[in-house]
């Protein structure tokens, strides 16, 4: 239910923009990003949403972009990405980075911009161990997203933007068991997509 809500309003406001006749746009060919992903959410830098796989839960924290304005339409995103890593529960969660990159493409210029995001990002999943057992691994996110970016100031320098998207994830993992002095060690492969991703943020302009 909150799901559907969150997708009506979104999709009503970029409505809503699309059909305001505006030739406003960003000022400035550069721009920083900030987000964070809500529950089960994808950052517009990395587009990796919470993910339970057979071994390691990874979840998304924040974001950060630089962004390249290459035209009034499209825009070039390159970031980082803080993620948490654990192994389940009664684990210690460990940090990692995400390096991601991606573009928007407004759908329309003006005070508040509707857009779509395609990206991808690479994370190198770090070493968790619990008890006798490690797992380690490597991950690529290919995301899309749709989202609404509204400019909060006159100079048209700071925007907020909301979005909602998914993320198809794919990678290995390995996991090194010992028992009795003996270590055994098994590479797995996943493939895994999470739908209803969203996520909010700023970003400013100069």
């Amino acid at each position: 239910m909150r799901f559907s809500k969150f997708l009506f309003l979104i999709l009503s406001v970029a409505l809503l923009a699309t059909l305001t006749p505006t030739k406003v746009s960003a000022h400035g060919d550069l721009g920083m990003t900030a987000a964070i992903g809500l529950p089960n959410g994808v950052t517009p830098a990395v587009g990796l949403p919470s993910n339970a796989f057979n071994r390691i839960t990874i979840s998304t924290a924040a974001s950060s972009s630089f962004n390249i304005r290459l035209s009034d339409m499209f825009q070039l995103d390159l970031g980082l990405g803080y993620m948490s890593v654990s192994q389940g529960e009664g684990t210690d969660a460990q940090n990692t980075l995400s390096f991601g990159a991606g573009g928007k493409y407004f759908l329309k210029r003006g005070d508040v911009q509707p857009y779509v995001n395609l990206g991808f990002s690479f994370t190198q999943i770090p070493t968790i161990e619990n008890g006798t057992s490690k797992v380690s691994g490597n991950m690529i996110t290919v995301l899309g997203a749709f989202g609404v970016q509204s400019f909060i100031n006159q100079a048209n320098t700071v925007a907020l933007f909301v979005q909602m998207g998914f993320g198809y994830n794919m990678g290995s993992v390995e996991t090194a068991n010992t028992i009795a002095g003996q270590t055994t060690t098994s590479t797995s492969d996943f493939s895994t997509m999470n739908l209803g991703g969203s996520a909010i943020g700023m970003s400013i302009y100069f």
